[in-house]
């Protein structure tokens, strides 16, 4: 049954670069595949190729997921070694003393800041690539499975980093569904009390929906009327970014007892470490090395100030 709807997405949709490129060196002669290659308009090196048309598929899947990696972009660490220490500072409260034109200046106090220890975690599986789906050629259902893996890679790291970032926050407030604007102000007027700005907004689908209902916000309509209307919340809202994360969690979603939205200082609340992004096997057999074929991540999430968060629970 899985089988069968997979054929029927895979044939409602224009065959790809990767597809066809695999089918065209599916059980064809030398001369038949470099014959077909020069139609195709693909490069003469196939091992260099096909890797790089299978990264393109993983890729275009995680971009679809895109969500934490974004929120935490200016908090991002490059891990050039498994174990990393961080300095983050808080940014300063105190202001400068007064002093006289002549005399000695007072030393400036260190101001106060956090030493964060990043640990690379591995996350990956085998992409469910079948030898069958290579002997039967449907390398169509090969860039879905592809793409798939792609977005299930990114989701990983959208639930690594909404995990933590909820588990640690240091401010709580109530969700007020009918006005989710009053939640959202007293998330936001907790984080600039402990010298933090808050800057990105992270709701759920759910909770988007109940800000589309709150009288204080306007939309932008276009359309005639009597027609169906397309509305656009528009943004910033309370002078933050806003981002929407479906993905379930352990900690964030829209059940009872659970969080349905996140107030924070993205460049204060967390670091994201990427050790290795995205990756696979090499893969120097076009055909054989998709079967088996390794997907895999290394990073760590870790949050820094605890008072740069503030979650919204579901009342």
């Amino acid at each position: 049954m899985i089988i069968h709807t997979l054929i029927e997405i895979g044939k409602s949709k224009k065959m790809g670069k990767l597809a066809a490129l695999l089918k065209a060196l599916s059980g064809q002669t030398l001369e038949e595949r470099e014959r077909k290659l020069i139609e195709l308009e693909a490069d003469a090196n196939i091992t260099a190729l096909v890797p790089e048309l299978v990264y393109e598929q993983i890729i275009t899947g995680a971009e679809e997921a895109l969500c934490m990696r974004e929120v935490l972009r200016k908090a991002t660490v490059r891990m050039d070694r498994p174990e990393m220490k961080v300095t983050v500072w808080k940014r300063p409260t105190r202001t400068l003393p007064q002093v006289g034109d002549v005399g000695t200046y007072p030393n400036a106090t260190v101001g106060d800041f956090n030493v964060v220890t990043l640990s690379a975690k591995k996350y990956g599986e085998i992409v469910p690539i079948s030898r069958d789906l290579i002997e039967d050629s449907l390398f169509d259902i090969v860039e879905i499975l592809l793409r798939e893996e792609g977005r299930i890679a990114e989701n990983t790291l959208n639930q690594v980093a909404i995990d933590e970032i909820v588990k640690n926050a240091s401010h709580s407030e109530n969700w007020n569904s009918t006005e989710p604007v009053t939640a959202i102000a007293e998330a936001v007027s907790d984080v600039k009390g402990d010298n933090f700005t808050p800057d990105t907004l992270i709701l759920t689908p759910e909770a988007l929906a109940d800000m589309f209902i709150d009288p204080h916000f306007t939309y932008q309509y276009i359309g005639e009327a009597g027609n169906i209307r397309s509305q656009e919340m528009k943004q910033p809202i309370l002078g933050m970014r806003v981002f929407v994360l479906g993905y379930p969690t352990d900690y964030f979603d829209y059940a009872s007892g659970k969080k349905v939205a996140v107030v924070m200082d993205s460049q204060r609340a967390a670091l994201l470490g990427i050790r290795e992004n995205i990756t696979t096997d090499r893969i120097e057999d076009p055909l054989n090395d998709l079967v088996n074929l390794k997907v895999w991540m290394r990073f760590d999430v870790k949050v820094v100030w605890g008072g740069a968060i503030a979650v919204l629970n579901y009342a």
